[in-house]
């Protein structure tokens, strides 16, 4: 087994954090200030961006994307029926909202986490779970709940539901849209809440957050990573790639496009291309003709997908990603037989019994989680100056 590196649990930041660390988000400078083997983004190449598009081409393209996200949008709406509206939605300023399956073994633990982020509300949209989700959310307060009786696929895996809920019940909120397996962390998030970093945005003019989709792992296989209701999963992995994440820009759309981390080396065997999108713009300040394109890997309108502030620096966050827990095999099963996931999904159920379940994803890039200084350290979420 390949040794962890544990001096992540240093809190010291390393000194360029309080003269803009934005700026290693940026393609020139994080290629002049890294060498192959150090943390952080690397960019791809000229031959791996998409080729400048002029502006009339940028216009027919999101002038396409908007109309067919709220065509579909209108159409999906019809397969939702409102079982629970919170009292508190109407003023709530901060939701949450997140499409599950299945998932009344994790609800707890995220509720509890994002209420520790000053979340003051909750959207949840069940798709067909079987598993006593609605039952679990009777008693909880702040939570709005929706029963979605369709496809997750054929509405771009949950998207057209969401924009349809979004545009009726969240105009002007700020909205963080997650998954129920998914932690949201940014800097000093341990010391301030969401809506204080909410309040920063609106006085810089940032109107939503990039974030990096970060997997979590641990020594043992999947297999043993058991996680019960209301556990936090960062006590069970909290390992994770501190290297290995390649990114490019599509200039047409603004989007930012993220691949690698320890699914790119176990599951693609580098193979990143064929991996899955680690990008995402989860936190928003919404508007009702906003919209999710591809799930929140991509949004309309365009700017919302490449985020600055006045000043010309920006605030990052992650997503700590629990996929790798004990019930993986189950669920990667239960996706086989439902079939509702992308393609993606392939290299990880064709494992299933053998390595999937048992693969050591401990590597050389391996590092142990403490703290979102962690991440600001391995150059993997920024924060603007005035931030800090």
């Amino acid at each position: 087994m390949n040794p962890v590196d544990n001096n992540i649990l240093s809190d010291t930041l390393p000194g360029v954090v309080n003269s803009g660390v934005e700026n290693y988000y940026s393609r020139d400078v994080a290629n002049a200030l890294q060498t192959p083997d150090e943390p952080g983004l690397r960019w791809e190449g000229p031959d791996c961006e998409r080729a400048p598009v002029s502006r009339f081409t940028r216009t027919l393209h999101s002038v396409t994307d908007f109309a067919k996200a709220h065509v579909r949008r209108i159409a999906h709406a019809r397969q939702l029926s409102r079982a629970r509206i919170s009292p508190s939605l109407k003023d709530a300023t901060h939701v949450v909202v997140l499409t599950v399956y299945n998932e009344a073994l994790r609800l707890e633990a995220l509720l509890k986490h994002y209420r520790s982020l000053g979340i003051d509300e909750f959207i949840i949209v069940d798709n067909r779970s079987t598993d006593g989700v609605a039952e679990l959310l009777e008693g909880q307060p702040s939570v709005s709940y929706f029963y979605a009786d369709g496809e997750y696929r054929r509405t771009r895996y949950g998207v057209d539901w969401v924009n349809a809920i979004l545009s009726k019940y969240c105009h002007r909120k700020w909205i963080l849209f997650v998954d129920a397996d998914e932690f949201l962390v940014f800097p000093r998030s341990d010391v301030t809440s969401v809506r204080m970093l909410t309040d920063h945005f609106e006085r810089s003019g940032q109107q939503s957050m990039n974030v990096l989709m970060l997997d979590m792992y641990s020594e043992r296989p999947s297999r043993e990573n058991q996680c019960g209701p209301g556990v936090d999963p960062l006590s069970v992995c909290a390992l994770y790639d501190s290297s290995g994440y390649r990114a490019y820009t599509d200039s047409c759309t603004r989007t930012t496009w993220i691949r690698g981390g320890v699914r790119g080396r176990v599951y693609f065997n580098g193979a990143l291309g064929n991996g899955p999108a680690l990008n995402k713009t989860v936190l928003i300040h919404w508007r009702r003709h906003y919209a999710f394109l591809k799930s929140a890997h991509e949004v309309w309108p365009y700017r919302i997908n490449a985020p600055r502030a006045r000043t010309g620096g920006k605030v990052s966050g992650a997503l700590l990603h629990f996929k790798f827990l004990g019930d993986m095999a189950e669920r990667m099963n239960a996706e086989a037989v439902r079939q509702q996931h992308t393609a993606e999904y392939a290299a990880y159920t064709s494992r299933l019994g053998t390595e999937a379940v048992s693969t050591n994803f401990v590597g050389p890039l391996t590092a142990r989680f403490a703290s979102w200084r962690s991440l600001v350290r391995d150059r993997l979420i920024v924060g603007d100056g005035e931030w800090y």
